[in-house]
């Protein structure tokens, strides 16, 4: 599988060579056809939580154990206006808490449409901005000190380049970046020719 090649050990010129790019880019149409091939540059999406499952969970708290457990008692010592009263508090609670938890769910999914995240490519020599899920092997990304990184990537030009991997890595430190290959046996954390989605640019271009 082409995508899962060792990249980090192969040169500048044959990383280009393999991919069938070059520094100018790929083609409008050849992007297109690629998009198609590999599909949307997105990580799989977690499944929504419904609303039901929602629900459950204004049930598991140590309050409604002792007042599930008081309702209980109430019954079985024949207190059933107790024993109302409490199930009657138990159901308002965790209807207002559902619909609180509900509609905060829903504004976070709405937000998270509204926030589609953009990468800067080269195509055909041009540079341009497109949304990150249109990504596709061969493109040449391009960015600056405060980008996210939108696709794991072999870096190919860089000036000063840094870039935070805590998330990836574990490390607190920033990461230097050059252009040349590394051995195939490298760990993943001292690839320092390579970028990876998630991570950040905290100083210089690539």
């Amino acid at each position: 599988n082409k995508l899962m090649m060792e990249w980090h050990s192969l040169s500048k010129k044959e990383v280009l060579a393999k991919l069938k790019s070059n520094e100018r880019g790929l083609k409008e149409d050849e992007a297109k056809i690629r998009l198609e091939k590999y599909g949307p540059n997105q990580l799989r999406k977690i499944r929504k939580i419904r609303p039901f499952t929602i629900f459950l969970r204004q049930f598991h708290s140590i309050l409604i154990y002792i007042l599930i457990a008081a309702t209980v008692v109430s019954a079985l010592l024949g207190n059933w206006l107790d024993a109302w009263a409490i199930s009657a508090i138990l159901v308002l609670n965790s209807f207002i808490g559902f619909i609180q938890e509900y509609k905060a769910e829903k504004a976070i999914e709405h937000l998270k449409s509204m926030l589609v995240p953009h990468a800067k490519v080269f195509r055909k020599g041009k540079l341009r901005e497109i949304a990150a899920t249109g990504i596709v092997p061969g493109d040449i990304l391009v960015f600056y000190e405060g980008d996210k990184i939108m696709a794991d990537a072999r870096i190919v030009e860089c000036q000063d380049l840094q870039a935070n991997e805590a998330a990836l890595t574990g490390e607190s430190m920033p990461e230097d970046k050059r252009i040349a290959e590394v051995e195939l046996d490298t760990p993943l954390a001292d690839r320092t020719d390579m970028v990876y989605m998630g991570t950040s640019v905290v100083r210089g271009s690539g």
